[in-house]
């Protein structure tokens, strides 16, 4: 009897051994810890970006108000005119090639309001609205194929390789966070769920930089919450490096759950806000900050608010760096960091289309390792 009993205690200690062996394994290791980075390498702007050069717009198209810029390895330009609810397709130099209408594409009784609009991987053209439709085109404005947000509205997107990914918003009692991918013809492909932010009613009540919660890079796709020093991977795998700005300070708590609108805003202006979040290249994340203390103002900046970059590549090839800004830039992309400037005076002494300020980044170099 006592045989019987031993032989099967051994049975299930080996049994018990092979299960614990198999659950450590794993096809995705876990994402390695995160290393901080304390940055004391504030740095001048004129140390991280290249001395301007200006695009001058096609003055035979007159632009509204500038919504949403994007930009293309070669330097063209796709520019959405809020007014208008149309998206118009810039040359590097500034000649009009097309434009995009989403009406045309997805009419509806009232008129689209366009959300963002971007250059996708296989050279299409993604375009988003308000009402929750995205449309994608051909460079020559042709409708490509459209569908209308089936489940939460989308906050952002981008594309990686042949598939788009977006950010939606908040949703359900849990306010859980929700990516949803798409084949560039628009047909859902998988879900992605991630831990809702540490504080949710700042991120449902506060959007940021429209369309800049999240952005495609070469290692893959990373997005942010406002309350975040840093970028988060939707894949789950931690970046190598977390960049910490030394303006960065950590929100400790929510925002109020009332109506009091001074009490809402001295609670959204208590701590820096990570407003949006950019592909400077392929390589290099680009995190803009608003609400930074007022210790850091340049001189003769007279904004509501102090804002600032934090710089960092994804693969570690330089050491984190941020900067204090004078203005809010519009977009980055392909090493290239893009503001809106004064509109051009035509010949009659009427204003014209705004020019577009484009800066060059200079990855740093000589900068001391926070390893």
């Amino acid at each position: 009897m006592s045989f019987s009993v031993f032989h099967l205690w051994r049975g299930c200690f080996v049994c018990a051994l092979i299960l614990v062996l198999l659950a450590s394994y794993s096809r995705n290791p876990a994402p390695k810890a995160e290393r901080i980075v304390e940055l004391s390498n504030l740095v001048p702007f004129d140390k991280l970006f290249a001395p301007p050069d200006t695009v001058i717009l096609d003055p035979s198209l007159l632009l509204g108000q500038i919504w949403f810029i994007d930009a293309d390895a070669s330097g063209h330009l796709l520019i959405t005119d809020y007014s208008s609810g149309l998206v118009h397709l810039f040359e590097p130099t500034g000649h009009h090639v097309s434009t995009f209408d989403t009406d045309v594409c997805y009419p509806t009784d009232t008129a689209h309001t366009v959300h963002a609009a971007r250059f996708a991987d296989n050279g299409a053209i993604l375009v988003h609205t308000w009402e929750g439709v995205m449309v994608v085109f051909d460079r020559d404005g042709n409708c490509v194929t459209s569908r209308p947000d089936l489940t939460s509205p989308i906050l952002s997107f981008c594309t990686w390789g042949d598939s788009l990914y977006t950010f939606l918003s908040l949703r359900g009692p849990d306010r859980k966070q929700m990516f949803e991918i798409y084949t560039m013809d628009l047909v859902f492909q998988r879900a992605i769920e991630h831990a809702p932010p540490e504080f949710p009613r700042l991120n449902s009540g506060y959007l940021g930089y429209h369309g800049r919660n999240m952005d495609c890079f070469q290692g893959g796709v990373l997005y942010k919450h406002h309350e975040d020093m840093d970028a988060k991977s939707v894949s789950g795998q931690s970046l190598p490096t977390q960049a910490r700005p030394e303006f960065f300070v950590k929100r400790d708590r929510d925002i109020p759950d009332t109506r009091n609108q001074k009490r809402r805003r001295q609670a959204f202006d208590a701590f820096p806000l990570l407003n949006g979040l950019y592909a400077l290249d392929e390589d290099v994340r680009m995190m803009l900050f608003s609400g930074i203390d007022e210790s850091y103002r340049l001189e003769g900046d007279n904004g509501r608010h102090v804002e600032g970059l934090s710089i960092a590549s994804n693969s570690n090839q330089f050491d984190p760096v941020s900067t204090i800004l004078h203005e809010t830039p519009y977009t980055a992309s392909h090493g290239y960091l893009y503001f809106v400037g004064d509109g051009v005076v035509m010949p009659d002494g009427e204003v014209g289309n705004s020019t577009i300020i484009r800066y060059r980044f200079i990855p740093p170099t000589g900068v001391a390792s926070g390893n």
